[in-house]
């Protein structure tokens, strides 16, 4: 409703302007005439750059008024959903970094605990920071790669499903449980993937991780096919 609005006010300035510039054409033609016809020689008029009424800078500031026909779309569109003063993009945009931040911290660990195990997979690591022998299979160093893998493979596509889910309108609540179901249930499967060891609670929070992308993934579709 708002962006239907915000078109029909740009159409009604559009004609105001384009009228201004058919002023500005004529009278400074007419301007131009009445110099030739007064014996004002042609070069002299040339030199000048015509008069300000024919400047292409003063035709471009009056058709042009970027500041005017913002302004006045401004009045009648709400704030853009992919702004920070949308509340809903706000959520998904802190959210995304949260999950950034995750994958980094993955990274960070993978290598720290390939150094302090000396667990390296190409020659040049090892002689870099010791060890004996080329080993793939630590189970340490493995957990937490597979780890790091699995968060890569639902991080993913909730990043691209939330960020398109914006473009839906939902609710500021809705959008606010599904990101921070999605960042309990990703945390807790780090702990029971890293930490507790455990099943079948592993499991569980992988499951829901995938739930909420499936909503996102069907929600989206909805609004989509619904149109």
């Amino acid at each position: 409703m708002s962006d239907s609005t915000g078109q029909d006010s740009l159409v009604a300035i559009v004609p105001e302007k384009a009228s201004q510039l058919v002023g500005s054409i004529q009278e400074g033609v007419s301007s131009v005439f009445d110099r030739i016809s007064s014996g004002e020689p042609v070069t002299s008029i040339v030199k000048e750059g015509f008069n300000s009424s024919l400047n292409p800078r003063n035709i471009y500031a009056k058709f042009f008024d970027s500041q005017t026909i913002s302004s006045s779309v401004r009045g009648t569109m709400g704030p853009s959903l992919f702004s920070l003063d949308n509340g809903v993009f706000k959520t998904v945009a802190l959210t995304t970094g949260l999950l950034g931040v995750k994958l980094i911290l993955n990274s960070e660990f993978t290598v720290l605990n390939r150094i302090q195990r000396k667990v390296f997979s190409t020659p040049e690591d090892i002689v870099a920071f010791g060890g004996n022998e080329i080993k793939t299979n630590d189970e340490v160093v493995e957990r937490i790669r597979r780890m790091h893998l699995n968060d890569i493979e639902n991080f993913v596509p909730f990043c691209l499903l939330s960020n398109m889910y914006v473009a839906t309108d939902p609710s500021d609540t809705e959008v606010k449980w599904i990101c921070g179901l999605f960042l309990v249930t990703r945390l807790g499967h780090t702990m029971t993937y890293i930490g507790m060891k455990n099943q079948p609670w592993r499991f569980y929070t992988f499951l829901g991780g995938c739930a909420v992308n499936g909503y996102l993934a069907s929600r989206l579709l909805y609004a989509l096919l619904s149109r």
